[in-house]
């Protein structure tokens, strides 16, 4: 199925390898329900397998109607766009690739029913190293390669699905977000990743372990935490997580359910009136969740304080264009293109135009200059975040001893 990723089994995930209960709680539970944006991302994975299986360009595909778990989306100049970013990349690795490829994750994980799908993988054998690229095409938070569960899980399904197939030495893994402007690429050792596998398998075991016994027993199991509990289908009824957001939200608050002890914190087994309690609070604390970030944002922004462990960055960059569209249309009649080389309905995109005009350098060497990419909005990141820090005009502003004159 193209775009799908880490379809493991219900017995063990790649999530449940910094929170092993996990697995043992989520036994026995239905399916998570396909978001639009799932399905978005689906249809983008289709496009880029079909250009890389077909040697065609994503523009091509502007205008189909494609559907994806009950949602249709048409391709259009952003989303093929985006696309051939991801394209360009793969098209640019050195050996054999296999797209779309089916991964069987069980002696990875040493668990039955685990597979995965790699958009592509090649063999580069003359560097005896194995890539994996993986696009991601969500809008959401930034994902990096190195320490990434699922890019690991998905090095070593492919080392293992090749292994007799070359010397390897190392994997790189790669994870594309075209959408935000983000490229990431990891290289480890296969000796790194069998002891990666072995980190993996011990907690599958002991996951599996788990498996029906008590709440209790494997509620002792959890631990949450941001990371972690981001994509946990479990989150909603999870005691650990609702301690943590508990611990971080309301510390020093008043305890508002104590007209109504809350004798558990698992929604599915709340009485009605603790249940509308906590009902009561989720706009609030959504509310709260975001003062904190444009609070932050504004103390650094506007008055040039730091924030512990956190940076200013530039959010995802806007979509490139032609800062003068006359300007460029006008070079590229000139020039004797034709309307199909041209145009896309309106001008085609500077990504777009890249590729038509591949083989007239000195005519894109013209249109360079006449193309601009807006930074992204800036946004508050955590210090290990690799983006370039942003440098505020707050930071350099008069910091010598005002004039206390009038207060005096």
């Amino acid at each position: 199925m193209p775009g799908a990723h880490a379809k493991l089994a219900p017995s063990a995930s790649a999530r449940w390898i910094p929170c092993t209960g996990s697995v043992a709680a989520s036994e026995g539970l239905p399916p998570e329900p396909s978001s639009e944006y799932a399905a978005e991302g689906s249809v983008a994975h289709e496009v880029a397998a079909y250009c890389l299986k077909n040697d065609t360009q994503a523009a091509d595909q502007v205008g189909n109607v494609m559907e994806s778990d009950g949602f249709t989306f048409t391709v259009d100049e952003e989303m093929a766009e985006f696309v051939q970013v991801y394209v360009d990349k793969v098209r640019t690795r050195k050996g054999e690739k296999m797209i779309e490829e089916l991964l069987d994750l069980r002696e990875v994980y040493g668990v039955d029913l685990q597979f995965g799908t790699g958009d592509s993988i090649t063999m580069d054998v003359e560097a005896k190293q194995i890539i994996v690229d993986d696009l991601k095409f969500g809008r959401g938070i930034v994902v990096y390669a190195k320490d990434n569960p699922q890019m690991y899980s998905y090095g070593a399904g492919a080392f293992v699905l090749l292994d007799m197939l070359g010397d390897w030495e190392t994997i790189k893994v790669a994870i594309h977000q075209p959408r935000c402007g983000h490229y990431d690429e990891h290289v480890i050792t296969v000796q790194e990743l069998k002891e990666w596998m072995s980190d993996a398998q011990k907690s599958a075991r002991e996951a599996i372990d788990l498996i029906g016994r008590s709440d209790e027993e494997i509620a002792a199991h959890f631990v949450a935490g941001p990371k972690q509990c981001q994509w946990c289908p479990l989150k909603g009824t999870c005691p650990a997580a609702a301690d943590f957001a508990h611990a971080t939200i309301f510390e020093g608050f008043t305890d508002v359910t104590q007209d109504t002890p809350m004798t558990t914190k698992n929604p599915t087994k709340l009485e009605p009136e603790a249940l509308a309690v906590i009902l009561e609070r989720l706009a609030m604390i959504g509310k709260w969740c975001e003062a904190v970030a444009e609070e932050g944002l504004r103390r650094v922004t506007s008055d040039g304080e730091s924030v512990p462990r956190h940076k200013l960055v530039h959010g995802k960059k806007g979509a490139r264009k032609f800062e003068d569209k006359a300007e460029a249309e006008k070079l590229l009649k000139a020039a004797r293109l034709k309307v199909d080389e041209m145009y896309s309905r309106t001008l085609m995109t500077p990504t777009m135009l890249g590729k038509s005009l591949k083989k007239r350098v000195k005519l894109w060497n013209k249109l360079l200059p006449l193309i601009v990419q807006p930074d992204g909005k800036p946004t508050l990141a955590h210090e290990t975040d690799k983006r370039e820090a942003v440098v505020t005009a707050a930071v350099f502003e008069d910091v010598t001893e005002p004039d206390y004159g009038d207060l005096i």
